[in-house]
């Protein structure tokens, strides 16, 4: 049978094993805060490249449009 002097072993056991699980599930949540506002500022950088992109492409239809007026004038 169990005696009182092992149940509060048990218990006090128990209690720091949480209080260690909480500890480590907060650190977790921090790193996990950091890693996750980094994503958001790779994914920033990511989106005005593509900005850059695009206007470059939308800029070139100008010049393509051009050439084939051009090359059906030449004709």
């Amino acid at each position: 049978m169990v005696n009182e002097k092992e149940i509060l072993d048990r218990v006090l056991t128990n209690q720091v094993g949480i209080e260690r699980n909480e500890k480590n599930l907060q650190s977790h949540e921090r790193e996990c805060a950091v890693r996750y506002q980094l994503i958001n500022q790779q994914l920033e950088q990511g989106n005005r490249k593509f900005d850059r992109l695009e206007l470059m492409l939308i800029s070139m239809y100008p010049f393509i449009i051009g050439t084939i007026v051009v090359a059906e004038y030449v004709r």
